[in-house]
């Protein structure tokens, strides 16, 4: 029995969308009612201070860096909260802002 090969995963839109975009989409799916609005003034704080620590800016495009890259830019990002002496709750809470951004 032959097997098909794996279909390789093809980078959503995202590949060519900038950070700010993606905050747009954020307040569409506000407005539909899928998000509660008090949670994003945390979310794009939390997107802002990752961004800022990437070194990049809301204009940049996000390429892999929400998704390939991810997890290796989440954990830098950590790092940089764990020095700068935050403490567990923050960073748990950043984590956890941040993976709503990632499954978009």
């Amino acid at each position: 029995m032959i097997r098909a090969g794996k279909r390789k995963k093809r980078m959503s839109a995202v590949v060519s969308m900038t950070f700010l975009q993606l905050m747009e989409e954020m307040d569409r799916r506000v407005a539909a009612g899928e998000i509660s609005a008090s949670t994003i003034p945390n979310l794009k704080s939390a997107l802002r201070s990752f961004i800022k620590s990437l070194g990049t800016s809301e204009h940049a495009v996000i390429g892999s860096v929400l998704r390939r890259s991810a997890n290796r830019n989440l954990r830098q990002h950590i790092e940089g909260l764990q020095a700068e002496g935050r403490d567990r709750s923050y960073i748990a809470n950043r984590k956890s802002l941040m993976s709503k951004w990632h499954s978009l």
